[in-house]
C-alpha cells in the first residue's frame, strides 16, 4: 500500500471541519469532511476510516483532493449524463400541456398518465420514450404523482385571495364598539363527522404482500366541534350526537369562556346555515367572522381534522356508537393537549398578522 499522504493545508482547524460538515447541505462531501477532521484532531487514519466505513486507501484519495483544493475538492463534480431527446421548448411545451391538463374531447382522458404522454411525445415531436424514460423526465422537471386536492366548481380564487389580503379590514370592520380597543385573539373553528362506517389509511406494509385492514360498513356516527388559536396554542371541542343551532352555541359558549380575559375573540367560521341562524347566541366576547363560500382551503381545522382522522381513527372499527363518542374524544385531546402542534397547524400569517 502507498505511504499515507500528510494534510498540508492548515487554513481549517479539527473544530472548523467538524462545523463545516454539520452545516453542509452535501451528505456525501460533509461525510469526507468529517473523516478528514478527525484525522487533523489526531486521530488515526484507521479509526477514521472505520468511523465512515471505507478503506485507508480511500482516505488517502481524500488527503490528495484536500491539499490540492480545500474542502472544495472533496466535493463529486455533477454529472452531465446524456442530453435530453427533448430540446429546450419542447419540454416548456410539455410542462405546459401537463399543467393545462388534458382536454376529454380531443386527448380522449380526463387526466394525463405516463402512458398517454409518451403518445402525446410521440404524435406532436416524434420522440420515442419508454414509459420508465418519460416517468423519470417527468421527475427531472417537478412533477410528482400525487392526490389532487378537491375544489368545489363555484369556488373562487380571487374571492379567497381578496379575504387573506383585506382580513384585517374585514375584523375592524366587525367588531363591536367595546372590543376596538381589547387585544385579539384569532380563533377557527369547524365541525367533522366520524363513525362505525370507515376509511383507510396507508401503511407500511411487507413488498409484494396484499395486507388487509378490517373496515366496517355500518352507519352510525357522532359529530365533533373544535376551535383553536394558534397564538396561545389552545384548543377547545365536545363530540355532539347532531349537528345544529343548538350544538354550536354550546360550543360557542366553550369557547367564549377558553378566551382569555381582557381579550376579545374573533371566531373564523364557514357560512354554513346554523352559524347564520337567528337562533345562534353569540358571546359578547366573540365576534364571528365568515369564511367566503366553498373555500375550506382557508380554514386550517380541515387540516386538524386529517391529522386527527389519519394518525387516530382510521383503520379501526367501534363496536358501539359509544365507542365511536370515546374514540374522538380522545383523539381531540391528543391535539388539544399539544400547544406546538396546534400551533403548527393552525398558524395562518395573514390571520395571525
Amino acid at each position: 500500500m502507498p505511504a499515507p499522504v500528510k494534510i498540508t493545508r492548515t487554513d481549517r482547524t479539527s473544530r472548523q471541519l467538524h462545523r463545516y460538515a454539520n452545516k453542509c447541505k452535501d451528505r456525501i462531501q460533509a461525510r469526507r469532511v468529517r473523516a478528514l477532521a478527525m484525522v487533523v484532531g489526531g486521530k488515526l487514519r484507521s479509526e477514521a476510516a472505520d468511523a465512515v466505513d471505507v478503506t485507508l486507501q480511500t482516505i488517502r484519495d481524500w488527503v490528495i483532493r484536500y491539499n490540492r483544493w480545500g474542502v472544495a475538492g472533496l466535493r463529486d463534480a455533477r454529472r452531465s449524463g446524456r442530453p435530453s431527446l427533448l430540446s429546450k421548448s419542447q419540454t416548456k411545451q410539455l410542462w405546459q400541456w401537463i399543467v393545462a391538463g388534458p382536454d376529454i374531447e380531443t386527448d380522449g382522458v380526463s387526466r394525463w398518465r405516463v402512458l398517454d404522454l409518451v403518445r402525446l411525445v410521440k404524435q406532436r415531436f416524434g420522440i420515442v420514450y419508454s414509459v420508465d424514460g418519460l416517468r423519470r423526465k417527468l421527475h427531472s422537471m417537478g412533477f410528482r404523482w400525487i392526490t389532487a386536492r378537491p375544489v368545489h366548481p363555484q369556488s373562487s380564487a380571487s374571492k379567497k385571495r381578496e379575504f387573506r389580503e383585506t382580513f384585517a379590514q374585514i375584523v375592524a370592520k366587525e367588531l363591536p364598539a367595546h372590543a376596538t380597543n381589547l387585544p385579539l385573539e384569532i380563533w377557527f373553528q369547524d365541525e367533522t363527522r366520524h363513525g362505525q362506517i370507515g376509511t383507510l389509511e396507508r401503511i407500511w406494509a411487507v413488498k409484494g404482500k396484499r395486507t388487509r385492514v378490517v373496515r366496517d360498513f355500518r352507519f352510525k356516527y357522532r359529530w365533533l366541534f373544535g376551535s383553536a388559536c394558534a397564538s396561545r396554542g389552545k384548543a377547545v371541542g365536545h363530540v355532539s350526537k347532531r349537528c345544529n343551532t343548538q350544538e354550536t352555541n354550546i360550543h360557542l359558549a366553550d369557547v367564549s369562556k377558553a378566551v382569555a380575559a381582557g381579550c376579545h375573540g374573533v371566531l373564523v367560521l364557514d357560512g354554513v346555515s346554523y352559524h347564520r341562524s337567528k337562533g345562534l347566541v353569540v358571546p359578547d366576547n366573540l365576534t364571528l367572522i365568515h369564511l367566503p363560500p366553498y373555500s375550506p382551503e382557508l380554514n386550517p381545522m380541515e387540516q386538524v381534522w386529517d391529522w386527527i382522522k389519519s394518525n387516530f381513527l382510521r383503520n379501526r372499527v367501534h363496536r358501539t356508537e359509544d365507542d365511536v363518542q370515546t374514540a374522538m374524544t380522545q383523539a381531540w385531546q391528543r391535539f388539544a393537549n399539544d400547544p406546538d402542534r396546534i400551533a403548527s397547524i393552525m398558524t395562518r400569517t395573514w390571520a395571525n398578522a
